[in-house]
C-alpha cells in the first residue's frame, strides 16, 4: 500500500518545504495508526475510514489542482494533506470518551440527549454511532484546536493555523451555506491562502473516494451487515476505477465505472452521484470567482458508466407536480375550511413559544400580536418565539412534508412540550388566506434575520439575508388583508370582534399572550361552579386543565333504576315466576361480571295499537323510531330478569304482532319465553298492547339490595373542552366506565382517561367506609392498570 511519502501532493511541498513536510509527516505518523484502528473498532460495519482513506482524497486533490499545483505555496498543500487526514478524526473517539457519551456526560453531545438517540435508534451500538457519524465534523475541529493545536503552527514561529484547519475539516459534515463562514483570502506569516477553496477541494475529494478498494470484498465475506450497512459496501463494490478524474478537450470530468446485480444498490449509486454532482456544481459556483489557481474548470455532470446485469434502468423517476402537490395539501379537503388556516398559523406560533420557554428563564412571556394594517391591505402574526435560522428554513420550512419537529435535530434534545406540528404542511395553509405571503424571521441567539417571500402558484422564492444583532427573536407572518377576510367570511366593521370570537372558540389562552392591534384577548373560559375541582396537573403527566365535579346521591336502592314498573318476573332457569317486588330479587344470583341482564316489555293501550302499525309502515321511521313515538301512550313496563346462568339474544327488537318469543341462551340448552306466557303471568289483560321488547343491561357493584353502585359506559359531559397543545379539537372521550353519582359538569383539557376522576373522588368526597370500599374495588377492578398519564 501506498505511503503518504508516496503521493504527489506530499512530494511537491517536500520540494518547496522540507521543514513543512517534515511536521506533516511527524504528525501523520502519531495518528495513522490512531484512525486505521479505533475507527474501525467504533465502526465495524462501515467502509474504510482509514490513513488509504486519508491517501486517495490527497490524489484526487491533486488531479484536480494538477494544472495549477506550482502556484501553491507550502501552508496551502500542508492544508490539504492535514484535512485529508484530520477531517474523520471526529470517528476515533476515545473509550472513555465514548463512555461520556452513553452517560450523557459528553461536551459532543452538543446538547442532544443520548437516551433520546438510542431510545430513537435499533440498538445502543447503532445510537453511538449515529451520534459520532452526525457530528465527527464538529468533534474533528474541537480535537484539533484543543488536543493536536500545538502541531498546527508554521515552522519555527508560534503562529497557529488550527482554527482555520478545524473549519476545513468540519465543512465536509456541513451544508453548503457553512463554507460562506470560511475567508477566500487570508494570510498567515508571508503564505496568503484560501480556506474556503480548500475546504471545498476536500469536499469532492472525500465525496469521489467511493469505489471496491475502499470495501476489501475479503472482509466484506465476514462482516455480518445490516441491510443499510450491506448496501452501502456493495455500492462501493460496484465501482471499479479507482482513478475519478479525467479529461477531455481540456476540461475535466467524473466518471464512474463498474456493475451492479441489485436495484436497491443501483437506487443508492444514483443518488451518490446526485450527490457528487451536487457538490460538483457548488465547487464550480464557488471557485468561478476567486483567483486564477483556485478554478476548478470541471463539467458538473458524472459520466455513469455503471452497468446493471439482470435489469434494466430506464431514464425515468418519480416526479411531483408543485402545483398539484401544494393545493391538495392547501385546500379545504385537508383543513375542512379556510379559516382553519389561521388556527394553523397560530398553532405554529405557539409551538415556537413555548419552545422557546423551555430554553429561557421565567421573565420570558411568549406573545403573539396580529396587527391588521389596513392602509397597506397587510394582515399580520407575529410571534417572538423560537424564530428560525438558515439551516431550519432550508431543510424543513421549505421542504414540504418535511417537519423539523420529527427530525433528529428537534427529537435528539430533551424537550417537555411537544409541539403538534409534526407532518411538515401546516404553513401551506397560510395559502388558504392569502395567494401571497411573506415571512420574516430570527432564530433564538443567531445574528441573522430572514426575509423569504412566497407565492401560491409558484415554487420559486426570494430570500434575503441580513445582519440583526437585536436579542428578540420570532417570526412574522404577513398576508393579504382582503384575502384573509374573504377566507375568514368577517364583516369588516366587527372584523376584530369575530377574530377574538374565533380565537377564544379555537385556542386555549394559557401560558401566552395574543394580542389584536396591541389589546390582548381576554379568556372567556369561565369557572362553573361545582363542589370540587380538580387541578389535572396534579394527577397527570404533561397536561393542564380542570375538570369540574358534582356529587349525587352515592348508595341507591336496587328499584330506583327502574321506573313504571307493572309486574317483576323472574325466571329461574325451569319457570317464569312474578315477584310481589322488585327487592325480592337475589342480585348474586342474577349478575355475572358486574352486570345484570333484564328485558323490559311496555305496556301500550290497545288502542295505540293501530297508531303503532302506521308508524312502523312509514319509510322513514324504523321499528325503534316508531316505538320512542308512542312513549306517551305506555302505561308500564314487565320486567324480566334472568338467573345468571342465562342471557338473552342482544337484540332491540320492534314487533308488530303479539305472537313472538325472547330467545333465552345458557347451560348449553337454548329455550323461548313466548310473550303469551310473559302476558299471562304478569296479568296484562287483553285491551293491553306489547308489542316490542328491549334488551338492556346495567352494571353494578353492591352491599346488598339497598346499597347498589351503579356505572355506565355514559361520558355525556355537560360543558366539555377538549385542547390539544391550546387548539381546540372535536376529541371525544372513548368509552369507560363512569360510577352514576359523579356528575362531571365542566371539563376543559386535553385527556382521554377516566381513573383520575374516581382517584379524586375516593380521596376527597365526604364517603362513608362502605362507600370508600365500593369505590376502591371499582378503581382496581376496571382501571387495574396504570396510566402512562398518571404520575404515582
Amino acid at each position: 500500500m501506498n505511503t503518504i511519502q508516496d503521493v504527489k501532493l506530499f512530494k511537491k511541498l517536500k520540494k518547496k518545504d522540507k521543514e513543512f513536510a517534515s511536521k506533516v509527516l511527524e504528525i501523520s505518523n502519531i495518528i495513522e495508526e490512531l484512525i486505521n484502528k479505533k475507527t474501525t473498532i467504533n465502526f465495524p460495519n462501515y467502509t474504510n475510514h482509514d490513513i488509504k482513506h486519508s491517501i486517495n482524497i490527497m490524489d484526487t486533490m491533486y488531479e484536480l489542482i494538477q494544472q495549477n499545483i506550482d502556484d501553491f505555496n507550502q501552508l496551502e498543500l500542508a492544508l490539504m494533506i492535514y484535512a485529508a487526514l484530520f477531517h474523520d478524526i471526529g470517528m476515533s473517539l476515545a473509550d472513555e470518551e465514548i463512555s461520556k457519551i452513553k452517560n450523557n456526560t459528553s461536551k459532543y453531545l452538543y446538547g442532544q440527549s443520548f437516551d433520546l438517540i438510542k431510545k430513537n435508534s435499533a440498538s445502543e451500538e447503532f445510537a453511538l454511532q449515529e451520534v459520532i457519524r452526525l457530528q465527527h465534523g464538529k468533534i474533528a475541529n474541537d480535537l484539533i484546536n484543543n488536543v493536536y493545536n500545538e502541531y498546527f503552527q508554521l515552522p519555527n514561529t508560534s503562529i497557529s493555523f488550527a482554527k482555520d484547519l478545524g473549519l476545513i475539516c468540519q465543512s465536509h459534515t456541513e451544508s453548503e451555506t457553512y463554507l460562506s463562514q470560511l475567508h477566500i483570502d487570508s494570510l498567515k506569516g508571508d503564505y496568503p491562502y484560501n480556506p474556503q477553496f480548500i475546504a471545498i477541494l476536500l469536499r469532492v475529494a472525500d465525496i469521489l473516494d467511493i469505489d471496491a478498494t475502499r470495501t476489501p470484498f475479503e472482509l466484506y465475506k465476514s462482516l455480518n451487515l445490516n441491510e443499510y450497512s450491506n448496501e452501502e459496501w456493495l455500492k462501493n463494490l460496484s465501482v471499479e476505477n479507482t482513478k475519478k478524474i479525467f479529461k477531455r478537450n481540456n476540461k475535466k470530468f467524473v466518471r464512474l465505472d463498474g456493475s451492479v446485480k441489485d436495484i436497491k444498490v443501483h437506487r443508492k449509486l444514483l443518488n451518490y452521484v446526485q450527490w457528487i454532482e451536487n457538490e460538483l456544481t457548488i465547487a464550480v459556483e464557488k471557485t468561478s470567482d476567486m483567483k486564477k489557481k483556485y478554478l476548478l474548470d470541471l463539467n458538473t455532470k458524472v459520466q455513469n458508466n455503471i452497468k446493471p446485469i439482470g435489469y434494466t434502468v430506464p431514464d425515468l423517476k418519480l416526479n411531483m407536480d408543485y402545483q398539484a402537490i401544494t393545493s391538495l395539501l392547501m385546500g379545504e379537503s385537508v383543513y375542512g375550511k379556510k379559516s382553519l388556516g389561521l388556527r394553523e398559523l397560530l398553532q405554529n406560533s405557539i409551538d415556537a413559544c413555548m419552545v422557546k420557554k423551555e430554553k429561557l428563564s421565567n421573565e420570558y412571556k411568549p406573545t403573539i400580536d396580529i396587527n391588521i394594517l389596513k392602509d397597506k391591505n397587510q394582515f399580520i402574526v407575529k410571534d417572538n418565539g423560537m424564530g428560525m435560522n438558515e439551516n431550519i428554513i432550508k431543510k424543513y420550512f421549505l421542504n414540504i412534508g418535511k417537519s423539523y419537529y420529527k427530525s433528529p435535530d428537534f427529537l435528539n434534545y430533551e424537550h417537555s412540550y411537544k409541539p403538534i406540528g409534526n407532518f411538515g404542511i401546516g404553513f401551506l395553509s397560510c395559502f388558504m388566506l392569502s395567494e401571497n405571503v411573506q415571512v420574516v424571521t430570527k432564530y433564538l441567539n443567531d445574528k441573522y434575520k430572514y426575509t423569504i417571500d412566497l407565492e401560491q402558484n409558484s415554487e420559486y422564492i426570494s430570500f434575503i439575508e441580513d445582519e440583526n444583532y437585536e436579542n428578540d427573536s420570532g417570526t412574522e407572518i404577513i398576508l393579504n388583508y382582503q384575502t384573509v377576510l374573504n377566507a375568514m367570511d368577517f364583516i369588516e366593521d366587527d372584523l376584530e370582534e369575530l377574530l377574538s370570537a374565533f380565537i377564544t372558540e379555537n385556542i386555549l389562552l394559557e401560558d401566552f399572550d395574543i394580542k389584536i392591534n396591541s389589546i390582548s384577548i381576554e379568556s372567556d373560559n369561565e369557572i362553573k361552579k361545582s363542589e370540587y375541582i380538580i387541578d389535572v396537573n396534579k394527577y397527570a403527566k404533561n397536561l393542564f386543565g380542570t375538570i369540574h365535579l358534582n356529587k349525587h346521591e352515592y348508595f341507591k336502592s336496587f328499584d330506583t333504576k327502574y321506573d313504571n314498573i307493572n309486574s317483576i318476573l323472574y325466571f329461574n332457569g325451569d319457570n317464569l315466576i312474578k315477584l310481589k317486588d322488585i327487592k325480592e330479587l337475589d342480585l348474586d344470583d342474577i349478575s355475572i361480571n358486574n352486570q345484570i341482564q333484564y328485558c323490559k316489555v311496555p305496556i301500550l293501550n290497545f288502542s295505540a295499537n293501530e297508531k303503532y302499525n302506521t308508524l312502523s309502515q312509514t319509510f322513514y321511521l324504523d321499528e325503534h323510531e316508531a316505538f320512542n313515538s308512542l312513549k306517551d301512550d305506555i302505561k308500564g313496563y314487565v320486567y324480566i330478569f334472568l338467573k345468571n346462568d342465562f342471557i338473552y339474544e342482544e337484540v332491540y327488537q320492534g314487533v308488530s304482532s303479539t305472537d313472538y318469543a325472547l330467545e333465552v341462551f345458557g347451560n348449553n340448552n337454548d329455550l323461548s319465553l313466548y310473550i303469551n306466557d310473559i302476558r299471562s303471568k304478569a296479568n296484562v289483560y287483553q285491551k293491553y298492547y306489547t308489542p316490542v321488547y328491549i334488551i338492556e343491561n346495567v352494571n353494578l357493584l353492591h352491599k346488598d339490595i339497598n346499597s347498589i353502585l351503579f356505572f355506565s359506559n355514559d361520558n355525556y359531559i355537560s360543558n366539555k373542552e377538549i385542547y390539544i397543545k391550546n387548539i381546540k379539537t372535536n376529541t371525544h372521550f372513548t368509552k369507560q366506565q363512569k360510577v352514576d353519582f359523579i356528575y362531571i359538569s365542566n371539563l376543559c383539557l386535553n385527556i382521554k382517561d377516566n381513573k383520575i376522576i374516581h382517584e379524586y373522588a375516593l380521596k376527597n368526597f365526604d364517603l362513608t367506609s362502605d362507600e370508600k370500599i365500593l369505590l376502591k374495588e371499582f378503581i382496581d377492578t376496571y382501571y387495574s392498570e396504570d396510566s402512562i398519564l398518571l404520575n404515582r
